[in-house]
This record gives structure tokens, C-alpha cells and sequence, in this order.
């Protein structure tokens, strides 16, 4: 995934991974081939033998066309996303001052049994035209962020995917749904609980550290048209069961603060008679 023209620096970069994998990469990961998208080892013990983590950074090209497709903004930290392996099948995101500590530890002291947050994974999907999707447990931390890739769904519609791991344009879809999954080239996708009773209106930019509405990751495949769409969904079988307790629970509360609103809604006048009754 590399752009056309990258400097010799980085060819010299990128043959110290293949070198660094077999001296410096964990045992079990020897012999494996270089994620096209991974670049350098950023902090790997001299001997490792599959004990502890090698983190990897990642080609500055590949994050590049990571932020486009998910939407990221350019205040978006990218530098924080970074493989624990060298085949970089998974991606994770690590806090400033976890990188601060390596990119410190130049003697390489730390020893790293697992760090960061997962957000993406390489996608087997021959659909994917990114090559990775969004990972359940890494939603929280991204989708705050993404101005694209994002759905959003009633109850009713993510109650079907989460019962029956897909939705198919048609099945109990709404036109505004079927619209915006025909707009969405097939790739990884973070869907949103919107139980609003305008539905994809409420495609609205989640601001970081706003609650965020129960959100599961699936993929957009199918055809470009909306009646050959369709929504799988990304998540355990195991759980499930409990994103759907949380979804009722949600509809739950989104019911009881529009009924709690109901009077001031009300036209003046009705209003006024309601004060009277009382």
C-alpha cells in the first residue's frame, strides 16, 4: 500500500523490518512476511522468544489512506496507531505515554505483555476495498472520531442484525437506511444505535468524550446498488446477547426521556389545558 515515489530512506527502513523480524521479532513470528503497511521496529527485545510484545510502526502511506477511509481528521493522533506484530494483522492504538516509554526505552528495559487498545484488523472479506475493519472492542476509541464509514440504525433494525448477524436491504430497512448503505463503498463499518424518530437525520458528529450510543462493527457488502446491500455483522456470537440486553435497555431509556419531554412539545394551548386538569 505503499505510494508511488517513497525515498530510498524508507526502502532502507523497510528492509530493517524484514532484518528486525528474524533478530529482534517474537519467535513464533520468524519467517512470517512483512505486512505490506508495517515499517520499522519501534521497541523489540534483543531476545524475545514470543514472551513479550514487539511494537511496529506503520508506513506513513497506509495511515494516510486509513484516515481518509474512516474519515479521521487531521488532529487525529495517527501516530499512536501502531502492530504489535510484524505481519500487522492487528492494529492498535497506544497512549502518549505508553509511546513516550519506548520510544524512550532505548535499551529496550520494558517488557511488553500486551499494550493498547485494538481498533482494526486485517479483513478476510473479498468485499473489503480496504483491506481492514473495525475491531468491536476498538469502537469506542475511533468512532468519536470517524466522519465516515458510520451508520446509523433504529432499534428495530440493529435488533434484526444483532439476531440474525445481517441485515439485507429490504428486511426491515428503512428507505434512509438503504440509501446511505448504497452511498457506502463495501468495507468495515461502525453501526450506531439512533432510536430517533428521524433515523439517519441524526447522522450528527459525536463529539470525544460524549457518551457514545451502543455501536457494533459489520461489513458493507454487495453490490453499488441498494437491493444487492447488505449489513454482516462483526461481532462474537457470545456476546451478542449481552448488546442486545443493552439495546433494549437503551430504546428503554430513549422512551422514557421523550415521554418525560412530552408536555413541553405540546402546543400552548394544549398545554394549558393540561395545567388545568391537574
Amino acid at each position: 500500500m505503499a505510494a508511488e515515489g517513497e525515498g530510498e530512506d524508507e526502502a532502507a527502513e523497510v528492509g530493517a523490518v524484514a532484518t528486525g523480524a528474524a533478530v529482534y521479532g517474537n519467535a513464533n513470528q520468524r519467517g512470517a512476511a512483512q505486512g505490506p503497511h508495517v515499517l520499522a521496529p519501534l521497541h523489540a527485545a534483543p531476545s524475545n522468544q514470543g514472551k513479550y510484545d514487539t511494537i511496529y510502526t506503520l508506513r506513513p502511506a497506509w495511515l494516510e489512506q486509513c484516515a481518509e477511509w474512516f474519515g479521521l481528521p487531521s488532529s487525529f493522533p495517527m501516530a499512536q496507531l501502531v502492530s504489535r506484530s510484524v505481519t500487522g494483522h492487528s492494529i492498535v492504538m497506544v497512549a502518549p505515554p505508553i509511546l513516550g516509554l519506548l520510544e524512550a526505552d532505548a535499551s529496550v528495559k520494558l517488557q511488553l505483555v500486551n499494550t493498547g487498545v485494538r481498533v482494526l484488523e486485517r479483513s478476510e472479506f473479498k468485499c473489503d476495498r480496504f483491506g481492514f475493519r473495525l475491531a468491536q472492542e476498538g469502537l469506542p476509541t475511533l468512532v468519536p472520531h470517524m466522519g465516515r464509514r458510520l451508520l446509523f440504525v433504529r432499534t428495530s433494525e440493529l435488533r434484526t442484525l444483532l439476531e440474525r448477524r445481517e441485515l439485507v436491504a429490504g428486511e426491515a430497512m428503512r428507505p434512509a437506511l438503504r440509501a446511505a448503505l448504497e452511498a457506502t463503498e463495501p468495507g468495515g463499518v461502525a453501526v450506531l444505535h439512533d432510536p430517533g424518530p428521524d433515523g439517519m437525520a441524526h447522522n450528527r458528529a459525536l463529539a470525544p468524550g460524549a457518551p457514545l450510543p451502543l455501536a457494533v462493527s459489520a461489513m458493507r457488502c454487495g453490490g453499488g446498488q441498494a437491493s444487492q446491500a447488505k449489513l454482516e455483522l462483526l461481532v462474537k456470537k457470545a456476546d451478542a446477547p449481552s448488546l442486545l440486553h443493552r439495546l433494549a435497555s437503551e430504546a428503554t431509556r430513549y422512551e422514557a426521556t421523550v415521554a418525560c419531554a412530552e408536555p413541553e412539545a405540546l402546543p400552548a394551548r394544549a398545554a394549558a389545558g393540561a395545567e388545568g386538569l391537574d
